[in-house]
């Protein structure tokens, strides 16, 4: 086409439920801004991300879990039934934030 971008004033909807980049990095954006980018390889947020109601949906599940996750720091709230296992590292542990939030750390607090 000749056109740099097109412009719709409705919603698209896609019969197939598909859409997608031939082989280039596909952006999701808001007001010019990118918000999700999907490389060929992983995805990158660049807003926070929120569950759509508290308490409602989990992140992975029993078979289907997260490798690793890396963060500057972990934050848990509710309550603990299933216990903490720490593994290979011998400078890491949990302490409670306050009465109903615990927080984990590796390499100090």
């Amino acid at each position: 086409t000749d056109r740099p971008r097109f412009y719709f004033n409705k919603g698209i909807t896609v019969d197939t439920g598909q859409i997608g980049s031939y082989n280039e990095d596909l952006s999701l954006q808001r007001a010019g801004s990118t918000k999700i980018r999907i490389y060929s390889n992983y995805v990158r947020f660049y807003d926070d991300i929120q569950p759509s109601s508290n308490g409602a949906y989990d992140l992975g599940s029993s078979s289907y879990r997260w490798k690793r996750v890396y963060a500057n720091r972990v934050y848990a709230y509710g309550s603990f039934n299933d216990g903490f296992k720490f593994s290979n590292d011998t400078d890491a542990g949990m302490s409670l934030v306050s009465s109903n939030v615990l927080g984990f750390y590796t390499g100090g607090k």
